[in-house]
């Protein structure tokens, strides 16, 4: 099982990525500060990573025109999760150009907002997070 949500009292029973990312470190947003820190329970998304998934491959576009015949890569998006759950500030982190970063950033903004904020000192915080898109080219 992924992940277990109660949808009649709006509370996350059990998610996997919980207990995978319990060491991981979160870059917290705290007005114009920014700090590094374990977060009681890091963000996580309603539906689990299946759903995110798949929210992000609707429409999916692989770049094929021009110079991006051939080409494949990892793209990273970040952005800002707020305490109520909704995502702000999509930016690129790190591209590989042509027009592979913005069907990445086009892919991550459609993911709805459906998130449970990061905890920290048992109250919610805006936290950066970061998603790789990882284009492969298998016709070659």
């Amino acid at each position: 099982m992924e992940q277990k949500y109660d949808y009649t009292t709006k509370q996350l029973l059990y998610d996997q990525a919980i207990e995978q990312n319990k060491e991981k470190i979160y870059r917290v947003i705290m007005g114009s500060d920014t700090i590094e820190s374990k977060l009681q329970t890091p963000p996580v998304y309603i539906g689990g990573k299946t759903r995110m998934q798949s929210a992000m491959g609707k429409g999916f576009r692989f770049p094929l025109k021009g110079d991006n015949a051939g080409m494949s890569g990892k793209v990273k998006v970040s952005f800002i999760i707020e305490k109520n759950g909704k995502t702000i500030n999509h930016k690129i982190v790190a591209g590989i150009g042509n027009d592979f970063d913005e069907e990445a950033l086009r892919m991550v903004k459609q993911i709805p907002d459906n998130w449970t904020p990061g905890i920290l000192n048992g109250e919610p915080v805006n936290v950066e997070y970061t998603l790789t898109i990882d284009f492969r080219n298998f016709s070659n």
